[in-house]
């Protein structure tokens, strides 16, 4: 229904509403910034919360208007969400067993302060 309200200018609306959800989770990451109160944090995390909400749903949208073919649209459909998720299941595969890239970095005393005295008694 929204389509057939919008139009033939479906592209150009769905690029502004894109440019708008993308200034919306700037402007959510700006605020902390300006102002560390627990308030302006809850704003920016409303703010970027509808933001990115609204950038999820405009990308999908514009995604479904530039498949190739609309009888595999199922298809390549399934390939984008794919796209979009898989480093997300790797990320956290890697993380579980460990292999975090700071892992090496960390210290096995709680503090540099404790290890430098552990070293000294030694």
């Amino acid at each position: 229904m929204g389509v057939q309200l919008a139009g033939g200018d479906v592209p150009r609306l769905l690029r502004r509403l894109l440019l708008i959800s993308s200034l919306m989770v700037s402007v959510s990451v700006a605020l902390p910034l300006l102002s560390p109160t627990w308030t302006v944090q809850l704003a920016g995390a409303a703010i970027g919360g509808v933001g990115f909400g609204a950038y999820l749903s405009v990308d999908q949208a514009l995604v479904t208007l530039v498949l190739p073919a609309a009888e595999d649209s199922g298809r390549d459909l399934g390939l984008f969400h794919i796209a979009l998720n898989a480093p997300q299941v790797v990320a956290r595969r890697s993380r579980a067993r460990g292999s975090s890239p700071t892992s090496a970095a960390i210290p096995p005393c709680s503090s540099p302060a404790a290890c430098s005295r552990s070293s000294e008694r030694s």
